[in-house]
């Protein structure tokens, strides 16, 4: 189990968060869900490298390329304007601190890690700029532009998953995503029918939709990880390094075993999609934590579609936990969408805290907290009526 605690960051005064395998944060415009995720990455992210950093000393190799500078993270990580010398954060796993930044200082606890098996991880973060990505890689020059790491980091995952599938059929549009060589540069293209659009002109819940889709189905079920460790590696021992301090290092892997873990955090994934898509991008991010590499999905979210289709996959499971004919609820919801309650968790960032908005008695979300807006503005028009009568 997996927790996080969280005080004094920007607009999070203190929230503990159980961090669950598919995630949901919802609030007000500045309430600090974008805080949170991107708090959590920066969390997964030292982790993954202090298990680096354990295998290289291990093996005596200079480990200094990777010493942390709490600065530079906060920078990358666009939480520095948040920060202040009373911000407290902590990733607790199995009941242990793993890491803790508090007094502006950050203290990885390499003792609490577990040294019996190498944890190989892969953080992929789709912040809410997607849409733009479109335009702004339609030339080379846009593609030299400066970005933050989280777009830069979207921006390679991008290239990395549409290498790998050379074509991408999406899942929630009747399109395919390709690129087709240009002088100097390759474009990129959605095609329908046998026509071609450039990927900048398409519309765009198409753009967002696709990066979403091409993403998350690449590293879902057909990122290596043996390949991401062994190049991670790669370019932090790519100094000057002797023949004896390899072979330890290979020794050393050797004698462990591995044990991946992937987390994927998408800031609203409902951005400009018409309600019905909503709901499709809801079961392909369902459908996909299922695959092979088995994701951990995080996101943030304003749509009451998406939290309503959420409890429906939700609901779908624990109907056919208590019948024997199971089909009965495959047939309306497909059993590779279903949720598995235990594995869920849904937070409401209001007030300064994060509030668990998983209905103890139901184990759904709260249907008080998925669109209250809509309850005023139906009360409103009752009103309305009351005087029109």
């Amino acid at each position: 189990m997996q927790k996080v605690i969280i005080r004094n960051l920007g607009p999070i005064k203190e929230s503990q968060i159980e961090l669950k395998e598919f995630m949901v944060f919802i609030g007000d415009s500045g309430t600090g869900k974008s805080i949170i995720l991107r708090t959590i990455s920066l969390l997964k992210w030292i982790y993954k490298k202090m298990q680096y950093k354990a295998i290289l000393k291990h093996s005596k190799i200079n480990s200094d390329v990777l010493r942390f500078r709490l600065d530079r993270l906060l920078k990358n990580s666009m939480l520095d304007d948040f920060f202040t010398k009373d911000s407290y954060i902590e990733f607790i796993e199995n009941g242990k601190s793993i890491v803790i930044i508090e007094n502006s200082k950050l203290k990885p606890q390499y003792n609490n890690i577990n040294t019996d098996t190498l944890l190989v991880g892969k953080i992929a973060f789709l912040n809410d700029i997607r849409s733009s990505l479109a335009e702004i890689l339609s030339s080379p020059s846009g593609k030299r532009a400066k970005f933050s790491y989280y777009t830069y980091d979207m921006v390679e995952n991008f290239y990395e998953s549409l290498d790998h599938f050379k074509e991408f059929k999406l899942n929630s549009f009747d399109l395919t995503l390709t690129r087709k060589k240009r002088v100097g540069y390759e474009s990129i293209h959605l095609v329908k029918d046998n026509k071609s659009i450039k990927f900048e002109s398409a519309s765009s819940g198409e753009k967002s939709i696709s990066i979403i889709e091409l993403i998350c189905s690449y590293f879902a079920n057909n990122y290596d990880f043996d390949n991401g460790f062994s190049n991670s590696l790669l370019e932090l021992i790519s100094q000057k390094i002797e023949i004896d301090n390899i072979v330890n290092l290979q020794e050393y892997i050797q004698k462990k075993s591995f044990k991946s873990f992937m987390s994927i955090f998408i800031e609203e994934p409902e951005v400009n999609l018409y309600p019905q898509k909503q709901q499709s991008i809801t079961y392909f991010l369902s459908k996909i934590q299922k695959l092979q590499n088995r994701p951990q999905i995080i996101l943030s979210t304003h749509s009451p579609y998406i939290l309503t289709s959420l409890n429906n996959l939700l609901y779908a499971g624990m109907v056919a936990n208590k019948i024997d004919n199971k089909n009965r609820v495959h047939n309306i919801v497909d059993k590779d969408y279903i949720l598995n309650a235990k594995d869920f968790g849904a937070y409401l960032l209001e007030d300064g805290k994060a509030i668990d908005i998983i209905d103890k008695d139901t184990g759904l979300i709260d249907a008080n907290r998925i669109d209250q807006a809509s309850e005023d503005i139906l009360n409103t028009f009752e009103r309305l009526c009351e005087i029109d009568e």
